[in-house]
Parts: C-alpha cells; sequence; structure tokens
C-alpha cells in the first residue's frame, strides 16, 4: 500500500482511458477494465510516479481549496484499493 511518501504511479499493465460511449475515465489491465468515479479520476490523473501522496493530496486540496485533511482518508483510501488490485506502482 502506498505510504504518504512513496510516488505513486499507474502500473507497466495498466492505463487510463476514456470511454468512448459514456465519456467516463476507464483503467484498462490485462484482467479486464474499472470504471473510475470522478474523485477516483482526480487522483489517478495526479499518479505520475513523481508526486508523493501527501502531494496528491496538497494537489487536491488546493484544486478544490479545501483543507488537506479533509482529502487525506479518502485520497489514501483510493490509493490504498488501487494498489490491491494491482494497477498501482510505487
Amino acid at each position: 500500500m502506498p505510504t504518504p511518501d512513496s510516488q505513486p504511479r499507474l502500473a507497466p499493465h495498466v492505463r487510463r482511458q476514456l470511454d468512448r460511449v459514456t465519456g467516463g475515465a476507464m483503467l484498462l489491465h490485462p484482467e479486464g477494465a474499472v470504471e473510475l468515479s470522478e474523485t477516483a479520476d482526480a487522483i489517478v490523473q495526479l499518479c505520475d510516479g513523481m508526486r508523493t501522496a501527501d502531494g496528491i493530496v496538497a494537489a487536491l486540496a488546493a484544486q478544490y481549496e479545501v483543507e488537506p485533511a479533509v482529502l487525506r482518508a479518502d485520497v489514501e483510501s483510493c490509493l490504498d484499493a488501487l494498489a490491491a488490485r494491482g494497477l498501482l506502482g510505487t
């Protein structure tokens, strides 16, 4: 699971793509596809391997003009879920 100072990125076998029908974001991987909520997609787009998990929280907090503490648990939960499914590398 990602730690606050890890630098999450999509695993090598995973790519983000917009669904042609719905326009929603998805993660495609050899075993299938995962539909992303708008919130999860915002997090995934920041998983560039350069930002830390804390940096992702800070970027989202700045974007949505909220305190980082408000977002931290949701971001950590999303990163944990993606990592547990093997969709993230660190």
